[in-house]
Protein backbone atom coordinates (compact mmCIF):
# COMPACT_ATOMS: atom_id res chain seq x y z
CA UNK A 1 0.00 0.00 0.00
CA UNK A 2 3.02 2.43 0.77
CA UNK A 3 4.32 1.63 -2.50
CA UNK A 4 1.82 4.01 -4.04
CA UNK A 5 2.90 7.04 -4.87
CA UNK A 6 -0.57 9.09 -4.50
CA UNK A 7 -0.65 7.27 -0.89
CA UNK A 8 2.84 8.17 -0.50
CA UNK A 9 2.49 11.79 -1.03
CA UNK A 10 -0.49 11.85 1.33
CA UNK A 11 1.94 10.35 4.49
CA UNK A 12 4.76 13.03 3.12
CA UNK A 13 2.20 15.86 3.63
CA UNK A 14 0.87 14.88 6.76
CA UNK A 15 4.89 14.24 8.12
CA UNK A 16 5.57 17.74 7.01
CA UNK A 17 1.97 19.29 9.05
CA UNK A 18 3.59 17.87 11.85
CA UNK A 19 6.80 19.32 11.95
CA UNK A 20 6.06 22.88 10.20
CA UNK A 21 9.19 25.08 8.99
CA UNK A 22 9.92 28.47 10.71
CA UNK A 23 6.99 31.10 10.08
CA UNK A 24 4.11 28.03 9.81
CA UNK A 25 2.37 29.20 12.82
CA UNK A 26 1.87 32.59 10.60
CA UNK A 27 -0.07 30.62 8.03
CA UNK A 28 -1.68 28.90 10.65
CA UNK A 29 -3.01 31.58 12.32
CA UNK A 30 -3.92 33.49 9.43
CA UNK A 31 -6.02 30.52 7.92
CA UNK A 32 -7.73 30.30 11.52
CA UNK A 33 -8.50 33.91 11.35
CA UNK A 34 -9.56 34.00 7.90
CA UNK A 35 -11.93 31.27 8.40
CA UNK A 36 -13.52 33.11 11.56
CA UNK A 37 -13.45 36.16 9.34
CA UNK A 38 -15.46 34.30 6.63
CA UNK A 39 -17.41 32.76 9.05
CA UNK A 40 -18.82 35.80 10.76
CA UNK A 41 -19.23 37.65 7.71
CA UNK A 42 -21.34 34.78 6.54
CA UNK A 43 -23.14 35.36 9.69
CA UNK A 44 -23.68 38.60 9.38
CA UNK A 45 -25.17 38.25 5.33
CA UNK A 46 -27.39 35.97 6.67
CA UNK A 47 -28.75 37.84 9.59
CA UNK A 48 -28.58 41.18 7.30
CA UNK A 49 -31.32 38.95 4.97
CA UNK A 50 -33.53 37.34 7.81
CA UNK A 51 -33.91 41.06 9.09
CA UNK A 52 -34.16 42.99 6.07
CA UNK A 53 -36.94 40.03 5.04
CA UNK A 54 -38.95 40.91 8.03
CA UNK A 55 -38.81 44.91 7.13
CA UNK A 56 -37.11 45.61 10.11
CA UNK A 57 -40.42 44.39 12.57
CA UNK A 58 -38.97 41.59 14.30
CA UNK A 59 -35.31 41.53 16.54
CA UNK A 60 -33.88 39.00 18.52
CA UNK A 61 -34.04 41.05 21.69
CA UNK A 62 -36.21 43.69 23.54
CA UNK A 63 -35.48 46.89 24.84
CA UNK A 64 -38.91 49.11 25.94
CA UNK A 65 -39.62 52.06 24.17
CA UNK A 66 -38.35 54.85 24.46
CA UNK A 67 -35.08 53.27 25.65
CA UNK A 68 -35.27 51.19 22.22
CA UNK A 69 -34.60 54.58 20.44
CA UNK A 70 -31.28 54.89 22.54
CA UNK A 71 -30.25 51.41 21.46
CA UNK A 72 -31.11 52.08 17.64
CA UNK A 73 -29.17 55.27 17.95
CA UNK A 74 -26.29 53.95 19.69
CA UNK A 75 -26.24 50.65 17.04
CA UNK A 76 -26.27 53.42 13.92
CA UNK A 77 -23.25 55.50 15.60
CA UNK A 78 -21.28 52.74 17.04
CA UNK A 79 -20.21 51.29 13.07
CA UNK A 80 -19.10 54.51 11.40
CA UNK A 81 -17.13 56.04 14.65
CA UNK A 82 -15.75 52.37 15.43
CA UNK A 83 -14.81 51.66 11.77
CA UNK A 84 -13.29 55.11 11.20
CA UNK A 85 -11.54 54.73 13.92
CA UNK A 86 -9.86 51.42 13.42
CA UNK A 87 -8.74 52.57 9.56
CA UNK A 88 -6.31 55.02 11.43
CA UNK A 89 -2.81 54.76 11.99
CA UNK A 90 -3.09 55.01 16.08
CA UNK A 91 -5.60 51.88 15.59
CA UNK A 92 -3.51 49.93 13.26
CA UNK A 93 -0.49 49.80 16.05
CA UNK A 94 -3.37 48.67 18.33
CA UNK A 95 -5.05 45.71 15.90
CA UNK A 96 -1.11 44.90 15.49
CA UNK A 97 -0.76 44.55 19.32
CA UNK A 98 -3.84 41.65 19.40
CA UNK A 99 -1.29 39.23 18.14
CA UNK A 100 2.17 37.84 19.25
CA UNK A 101 5.37 38.61 18.16
CA UNK A 102 5.38 39.57 14.50
CA UNK A 103 2.01 38.22 13.25
CA UNK A 104 0.03 41.35 14.05
CA UNK A 105 1.03 43.76 11.36
CA UNK A 106 0.42 40.98 8.80
CA UNK A 107 -2.99 40.08 10.66
CA UNK A 108 -3.98 43.43 11.21
CA UNK A 109 -6.15 43.92 8.28
CA UNK A 110 -7.81 40.72 8.98
CA UNK A 111 -8.68 41.93 12.35
CA UNK A 112 -9.83 44.72 11.45
CA UNK A 113 -12.56 43.08 9.41
CA UNK A 114 -13.62 40.81 12.16
CA UNK A 115 -13.66 43.63 14.33
CA UNK A 116 -16.38 45.43 11.90
CA UNK A 117 -18.08 42.01 11.03
CA UNK A 118 -19.09 41.65 14.43
CA UNK A 119 -20.32 45.61 14.41
CA UNK A 120 -22.43 44.38 11.35
CA UNK A 121 -23.84 41.46 13.38
CA UNK A 122 -24.43 43.09 16.29
CA UNK A 123 -26.31 46.20 14.40
CA UNK A 124 -28.10 43.41 12.24
CA UNK A 125 -28.71 41.29 14.87
CA UNK A 126 -29.86 44.18 18.17
CA UNK A 127 -31.84 47.01 15.74
CA UNK A 128 -34.35 47.46 17.85
CA UNK A 129 -38.60 47.66 15.76
CA UNK A 130 -40.48 50.66 15.84
CA UNK A 131 -44.27 50.29 14.56
CA UNK A 132 -43.75 52.01 11.39
CA UNK A 133 -42.97 50.04 8.25
CA UNK A 134 -41.97 51.64 5.00
CA UNK A 135 -41.14 49.28 2.77
CA UNK A 136 -42.25 45.69 3.16
CA UNK A 137 -41.17 42.55 0.52
CA UNK A 138 -43.87 41.54 -1.60
CA UNK A 139 -43.43 37.96 -3.49
CA UNK A 140 -45.42 34.73 -4.02
CA UNK A 141 -43.11 32.96 -1.61
CA UNK A 142 -44.24 35.03 1.30
CA UNK A 143 -47.42 33.84 1.44
CA UNK A 144 -51.01 33.08 -0.40
CA UNK A 145 -51.69 36.75 -0.83
CA UNK A 146 -49.01 37.99 -2.74
CA UNK A 147 -49.76 35.33 -5.54
CA UNK A 148 -50.62 36.10 -8.74
CA UNK A 149 -54.64 35.78 -10.04
CA UNK A 150 -55.01 33.06 -12.39
CA UNK A 151 -57.92 33.32 -14.79
CA UNK A 152 -60.39 30.48 -15.10
CA UNK A 153 -60.94 29.96 -19.21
Amino acid sequence: MTDDPRIARQITLIREEMSPPPGAGLVRMALGLGMICHALFATVILSMVLVLLFSLSQSFCTVPWPWAILANAALIVQFPLAHSTLLTKNCNGTLQRLFPGPYGATLATTTCAVIASAQLLALFTLWKPSEIIWWQAEAAIFGPSARPMRLRG
